[in-house]
């Protein structure tokens, strides 16, 4: 004889209590990249506005001659103020106390990731502003006049130092094309041109694409990982045994990958362009391009048959709060490449 199964209704408290339970298990499990706070800093915070120094001048040692000699680390700095980002779910009571209602289907979870997730839909959107040149940097706001910036984060003409400009810029952006990705040269490029930058006091900033980072759109994750995973690449070379163009290639040769293990990638599912990727150099600590600000906890909410909301919607209700915002620091560590073909 068959076993009889009997529905029985759960309680509206109990459901909401299992609702935020199943949310803060997932905001620890969560399986997001980060990559915002990978590649940027993250100061987490409760406080409503912050302010952010950031270094005009490079830490360096000098023969001490009997005067003490100090740097300043607020000669620029940037300022925060997080704002307020929320989600619910709101179901009638009735629904949730149902004898077949089951669970919430896996939305504690969705909720948590995409939480986990906005820092980079943030940061990702900022890069894309103007035409993806991004924001307009604080880092060149006059202090004194209080005089906006006109300079956005992908520039020609970034001073190495703002104080003295006297010392020459660099710029920050560039393309290359798939061809170019495949056989290698494409990062070589952007390696040459981070090793030529400067560092504020107009030495040689050391930095490099070795050891650094690429983010890359998912469109373009095949692209990439052959680029980058493979052990052996195939370079076209022109008669005199240089990386030739269409026109002029005679000949193809296998070369070993000399990035494969030195330049990673993370494939960032937020960057809303297919043709733009984004390098991120090595040996310059605490060069951030941006930061993060993002209180350390999230605020719960959860509307119960015994709040307002109910006797006026006869429905039960979680909401989720968080503080967040980002905003643009430095440009020196960061270069955009566009795939033109």
């Amino acid at each position: 004889m068959a076993t009889p199964f009997t529905l029985v209704s759960r309680d509206a408290a109990q459901a909401l209590t299992e609702f935020s339970d199943e949310f803060r298990d997932a905001l620890v499990l969560g399986p997001i990249t980060p990559w915002a706070e990978t590649f940027g800093h993250v100061r987490r915070t409760d406080a409503l506005k912050t302010v952010f120094p950031i270094p005009v001048s490079a830490a360096g040692y000098h023969e001490f001659k009997g005067d003490m000699k100090f740097r300043s680390l607020y000669e620029r700095s940037m300022s925060m103020i997080s704002k307020t980002w929320q989600d619910g779910v709101a179901e009638l009571a009735a629904v949730v106390e149902a004898p077949d209602f089951s669970d919430w289907n896996g939305e504690p979870t969705r909720m948590a990731h995409a939480w986990a997730r906005q820092p980079n839909l943030l940061v990702a959107s900022l890069l894309a502003t103007s035409s993806y040149d991004g924001p307009l940097l604080d880092f060149y706001r006059d202090p004194d006049t209080n005089t906006a910036s006109t300079r956005r984060l992908f520039a020609n003409d970034h001073p190495v130092n703002i104080l003295q400009t006297g010392l020459g810029s660099f710029q920050n952006y560039g393309t290359t094309t798939v061809a170019k990705i495949l056989d290698g040269t494409a990062f070589e490029d952007i390696d040459d041109t981070f090793r030529q930058i400067k560092g504020p006091d107009g030495n040689n900033a050391g930095l490099s694409l070795s050891g650094g980072n690429l983010l890359i759109p998912n469109g373009r994750f095949n692209l990439f990982k052959k680029a980058l995973e493979t052990d052996t690449l195939i370079r076209h070379v022109d008669s005199a045994g240089a990386v030739g163009t269409a026109a002029s290639v005679v000949a193809a040769v296998t070369q070993q990958n000399l990035n494969k293990g030195t330049v990673g990638y993370t494939v960032a599912s937020e960057l809303t362009h297919n043709d733009y990727f984004y390098a991120f150099a090595s040996g310059m600590p605490g060069c951030y391009p941006w930061v993060v600000q993002q209180a350390s906890t999230l605020e719960e909410i959860i509307h119960d048959k015994q709040s307002d909301f109910y006797k006026r919607s006869l429905k039960v209700a979680f909401a989720s709060i968080g503080k967040l915002n980002a905003a643009f620091a430095l440009p020196h560590t960061i270069y955009r490449v566009q795939i033109t073909g």
